[in-house]
């Protein structure tokens, strides 16, 4: 797993930072899903995935004017890319379990006409995995993570830590101020 940026380390940071780790820690939550579905394909995975996209491609949205124009279209748009992949068998999902629930409700003769429907949504829906595996393969196979290191500044060395030197005044050196009466 990636490590996890705590937006909280900068609080006192300028925008530009505070965008990029958001940006980031939405992107490596996408990411970690993408490996988790790859992994173990199921619907709870493909509902986070697509949730993380949701936000990733929000953070991109709300940043999008602290970064450069094309390349933010780019992450968004590949991001984007995903989250339709993804929309399309999250919709065919949920009918799924709609009609899954409605049968067991269900006389007989609208048992056949749901299960009918039923294998007609599930053609569908084994048709759309061909598309989300490829978008999840594309997604993993890409260099989007570098891309948005480098955009944001992440691949950096952090500017050098300037102390801050408190010189105390000498008692001596310090008049009072005394008003005349």
């Amino acid at each position: 797993m990636r490590r996890m940026y705590s937006i909280m380390e900068y609080r006192d940071e300028t925008f530009e930072e505070f965008g990029g780790a958001a940006l980031r820690q939405s992107l490596d939550k996408l990411l970690d899903w993408a490996q988790i579905l790859a992994a173990t394909p199921g619907e709870e995975p493909l509902h986070k995935l697509r949730v993380s996209s949701r936000r990733c491609r929000a953070a991109a949205s709300v940043f999008d004017g602290i970064f450069p124009e094309h390349q933010m279209t780019t992450v968004s748009n590949e991001v984007k890319d995903v989250t339709d992949a993804l929309g399309a068998a999250r919709d065919l999902d949920v009918m799924l379990e709609w009609i899954t629930a409605r049968t067991d409700k269900s006389n007989n003769l609208q048992k056949v006409g749901l299960a009918s429907y039923a294998a007609l949504k599930q053609r569908k829906r084994d048709q759309v995995q061909h598309k989300v595996s490829s978008a999840i393969d594309q997604l993993l196979k890409s260099d989007l993570q570098k891309r948005v290191d480098t955009m944001t500044g992440f691949d950096r060395p952090p500017p050098p830590v300037v102390e801050e030197h408190v010189v105390e005044a000498e008692e001596s050196a310090v008049e009072p101020i005394v008003e005349a009466t």
